[in-house]
C-alpha cells in the first residue's frame, strides 16, 4: 500500500488531459469525467495505489463536501496486457 504525498496528489489533481488520466489509472470515460467535474470543487484528499509488477488498482478516493466527507471506490483495472 502505497500513500501518495501532497505534491504527487497535486500533480494527479493538475492531470486534466482525460486520455492521460486513463492511462495512468485506466478509469472509463465516464469515471473520468466524474473525477474531472469533482475537482473544480472539491479536494482530493487521499488516493491508495498498489502497484504489483505493473498492475495498477486505485483503491481509494476521498472527497470533501463541506463538512461530510465521502469515499468513491473504483474498481480494481488490469494494466498493459496482464491476464486476470
Amino acid at each position: 500500500m502505497m500513500h501518495l504525498n501532497e505534491r504527487e496528489v497535486k500533480k494527479f489533481r493538475k492531470t486534466k488531459n482525460s486520455r492521460i488520466l486513463r492511462k495512468v489509472i485506466h478509469l472509463n470515460k465516464r469515471e473520468v469525467k466524474e473525477i474531472r467535474k469533482r475537482q473544480k470543487t472539491t479536494i482530493l484528499l487521499k488516493v491508495s495505489v498498489i502497484f504489483p509488477k505493473s498492475i495498477i488498482v486505485l483503491k481509494c478516493f476521498m472527497f470533501s463536501y463541506g463538512n461530510s466527507k465521502r469515499t468513491m471506490e473504483i474498481n480494481p483495472t488490469y494494466v498493459s496486457g496482464i491476464n486476470k
